[in-house]
C-alpha cells in the first residue's frame, strides 16, 4: 500500500476543504482507508488536534468503460403504413434502430444517419439524445416524410458518449404508378 503526507498550512479559524491527488496509477483495486491528522506544528513538536479517516475503492483500470452496438436497422412503417395499397409516393416511413449498452455504466445515444433516394443524398439526420442504462437495449426510431418514387436507403449508426458503432443500412422502394 502505499503512503503520501501532505502538509497544508491553516490558520486559525480558517474552514475550508483540501485536495490531495494520489496519482492511482500502478496501484491495486481494492478497498483503502486514508487516514487525515490535523496537527498543530506552531511549536516545537507537532501537537495532534484531530483525525479522521475515510473509506473508499480503486476499481481496476476499465471497469467503467463504455461500449455498445447497433444491433439493427430495420424499416417499421412501410409508406404509408404498410396495407393493401403498398408504399405509396406522398406517405411516411420509419426505420428503428436497436442500441444495446454492452458498456458497465450508463451511456448517452444518438442516432445519426442519412436517407439517400436513387443514390443521391436528401438529407441527414440526428436523433435526441437518450440515456441508456448498462446492459440495456433501446430502440431509436427516425421518420421521413412526403417521400416520393424512388430506391431509397438509410444509413446510421449510434455516438454514444464521444464513441461511434459501426453503421448499418436498410433500403426500400416507393413505385408511384403500383404502390409496390
Amino acid at each position: 500500500m502505499t503512503t503520501a503526507e501532505a502538509c497544508f498550512p491553516v490558520d486559525a479559524g480558517q474552514v475550508g476543504e483540501l485536495y490531495l491527488d494520489w496519482g492511482t496509477a500502478g496501484e491495486r483495486a481494492g478497498d483503502y482507508v486514508a487516514t487525515f491528522v490535523l496537527e498543530d506544528r506552531a511549536g516545537p513538536d507537532p501537537v495532534p488536534i484531530g483525525e479522521t479517516e475515510v473509506a473508499f475503492s480503486l476499481d481496476a483500470l476499465g471497469t467503467f468503460s463504455r461500449s455498445g452496438e447497433l444491433v439493427s436497422l430495420t424499416l417499421i412503417a412501410d409508406p404509408p403504413t404498410g396495407g393493401p395499397e403498398g408504399r405509396r409516393a406522398g406517405g411516411p416511413a420509419q426505420i428503428e434502430a436497436i442500441f444495446q449498452n454492452t458498456g458497465e455504466i450508463d451511456t448517452t445515444i444518438v442516432l445519426t444517419g442519412s436517407i439517400s433516394r436513387d443514390g443521391v443524398l436528401l438529407s441527414t439526420f440526428e436523433t435526441l439524445s437518450r440515456r441508456v442504462g448498462p446492459d440495456a437495449t433501446v430502440p431509436m426510431i427516425e421518420t421521413f416524410s412526403d417521400l416520393e418514387a424512388g430506391h431509397y436507403e438509410v444509413i446510421g449508426h449510434i455516438n454514444y458518449d464521444g464513441l461511434e458503432t459501426s453503421s448499418r443500412s436498410v433500403t426500400f422502394s416507393i413505385d408511384a404508378t403500383t404502390g409496390e
